[in-house]
């Protein structure tokens, strides 16, 4: 299959087309100055006309090209999203997370508000959560709800703790990330 360059094919004949109109008007300028009575500017007319009028053609010819292969590119990729939908809901994805944590750092005796863990994608639903161990029982004033994946309270020790976050699906498949949860203060 050919290589397609219709962006590049597209500006020269446009380009061509505007010279070529611009050396029509010039001869046409030059043949009205001379009152129009040069045969010779009368015969070399057509030719720029002739040029710019194709090349006006192929640059719109090249554009309907260039707006039919959008389409079928389109197209194609709406075929690869209903294929990846359809997958998604036979469950055969890996399971994954959106976004690592990494760590997460507060101030003792702060309530820390509501910080959403990332949602794992892929498997089979429902996919549940879990900390290992759990929160509240190793960062005392730490509450963790599994069917939100909040994590909220108001840490009462300071200390660096870890904690494995887990997500398993339907199909006891699971992904893990380890969290490091930084309390400060005394």
């Amino acid at each position: 299959m050919a290589e397609q360059k219709e962006p590049e094919d597209l500006s020269t004949a446009l380009g061509l087309a505007v010279m070529a109109g611009f050396a029509a008007f010039i001869y046409f300028l030059v043949d009205f100055l001379n009152g129009g009575n040069d045969p010779k500017w009368h015969e070399l007319l057509w030719v720029p006309a002739v040029i710019s009028a194709v090349a006006f053609v192929a640059a719109i010819l090249l554009e309907a090209n260039a707006d039919q292969q959008k389409k079928k590119q389109q197209d194609s990729s709406g075929g690869a999203m209903l294929l990846y939908a359809a997958t998604r809901q036979m469950g055969d994805d890996e399971l994954r997370f959106t976004r690592q944590i990494g760590s997460l750092k507060f101030e003792r005796g702060r309530e820390i508000g509501a910080v959403q863990l990332p949602e794992a994608t892929g498997g089979s639903d429902p996919v549940r959560y879990s900390l290992d161990p759990s929160v509240d029982v190793l960062v005392p004033g730490l509450r963790f709800s599994d069917r939100q994946r909040l994590l909220t309270g108001t840490p009462e020790r300071p200390g660096v703790y870890g904690v494995r976050y887990l997500a398993t699906d339907r199909a006891r498949k699971s992904v893990s990330q380890q969290i490091v949860i930084s309390v400060t203060g005394y």
